[in-house]
């Protein structure tokens, strides 16, 4: 009983806290007697009808406290909501147990009818599940923090980009820019799709995972094998091919875009040395970018208002690759995470935009609303135009 009111959501679980509820329990199984206050208290009816449903109960719990958060009709701190949802909980879950859990423990087999009709239950359970239907409970203060645009949003970072993978150059005119990059460089092309400037540029772009290194260094580096790096990297070009090396040729810039980790800095200088040598023209490199990864179940807790002024840390690791990022190549470095969190130098970031959309699904790759959000930043802070502007060979 101690551990119900000693412990709370700061006491770190699986640990050796944990023993005190475990041992407990142990205690009264191997010594409880019948007779004794214990006893008489575990054996009263309401609490064995509760250990009896206990598992539907465990089922239940779940789903439900999570759609009364999200609605916005848990009062969160309230004793009352509290009550009333335990309450709600406990109903599911004998009803449960009694018409499912029951019914199929029976030695004498299952009625066809009752099969047909929970099997038609739990089907349409699914279906509206998977659908927008749970959405349709949510209220109108949620509704645009879950709007379809998140739900879709990792399918949406993907899908700009397709007509541009690797495709060779009009030769229309247009300014022609290369991009080489992962789902950085992804979200990248999607902002300017968003702001429509996409169809002011000739672009082509290479994709290279950041778990294979968006780094011009050759495969057989004993520092590069050292990383381990997984199969899927071998059918990758990495700055090898000819296709690529004729577009990076004929490119008036070249733009690295990608998530620069931190095993990634060590190869930099040759890395950034050897795409010089490989380009006569324009060369640039975008930094990473963090807003901090989002919590619905926290988000959803507050109002419309007050999720304008909330705000979050941005990963510390892509300010310090950031940072040394900059230091090393100041005239050709573009720095986003100054551009997209202005507070603070680029550590502290809004969660969502005007119309209550969040602005990054998992904390760093841009939802359609954030693809939004950052058109009008990059533009005003003139990125757009480094990566459209006139050739300028030299660099």
């Amino acid at each position: 009983m101690a551990s119900l009111f000693l412990y709370n959501e700061e006491t770190p679980t699986p640990s050796t806290f944990t023993l005190l509820p475990v041992v407990g329990t142990m205690l009264v199984l191997g010594f409880g007697q019948t007779q004794g206050m214990s006893g008489r208290l575990l054996t009263w009816m309401p609490l064995r009808l509760i250990g009896l449903a206990s598992y539907s109960i465990y089922l239940w719990h779940q789903p439900i406290l999570s759609y009364a958060r999200l609605s916005g009709w848990m009062a969160e701190g309230s004793f009352l909501s509290a009550v009333f949802w335990v309450a709600v909980i406990l109903g599911v879950g004998f009803a449960s147990w009694v018409f499912v859990e029951q019914r199929y423990r029976r030695k004498a087999g299952i009625i066809p009818r009752l099969l047909l009709i929970q099997g038609a239950l739990l089907a349409l359970t699914l279906t509206l599940g998977m659908s927008r239907a749970p959405y349709l409970f949510v209220s109108n203060e949620n509704r645009d923090l879950l709007s379809a645009e998140w739900r879709q949003a990792r399918n949406y970072v993907r899908t700009g980009v397709k007509p541009y993978k690797d495709r060779a150059f009009s030769d229309d005119g247009r300014p022609k820019i290369q991009i080489i990059g992962d789902s950085y460089g992804m979200d990248f092309v999607n902002s300017m799709i968003e702001y429509g400037v996409i169809d002011q540029i000739d672009l082509s772009v290479h994709i290279i995972s950041w778990n294979c290194g968006n780094l011009a260094v050759p495969r057989d580096d004993p520092a590069l094998l050292a990383q381990d790096l997984p199969a899927k990297c071998d059918d990758i070009d990495r700055y090898e091919g000819a296709p690529l090396l004729g577009r990076m040729q004929s490119a008036d810039r070249v733009v690295l875009i990608s998530y620069w980790d931190d095993w990634h800095l060590p190869f930099m200088q040759a890395s950034l040395k050897r795409v010089r040598e490989l380009t006569a023209n324009d060369l640039l490199l975008v930094g990473t970018k963090s807003f901090g990864v989002p919590d619905l179940r926290v988000l959803s807790r507050y109002s419309r208002a007050e999720r304008q002024e909330l705000r979050a840390d941005a990963d510390p690791q892509v300010l310090r690759s950031t940072a040394q990022l900059q230091e090393w190549f100041p005239d050709i470095f573009i720095n986003l995470q100054e551009v997209l969190c202005p507070e603070g130098g680029g550590a502290i970031c809004p969660a969502v935009d005007v119309n209550d959309q969040v602005l990054a699904f998992d904390g760093y790759h841009l939802s359609r609303a954030g693809a939004r959000y950052a058109g009008p930043l990059f533009d005003k802070a003139g990125i757009y135009d480094r990566i459209m502007a006139p050739r300028q060979t030299g660099n």
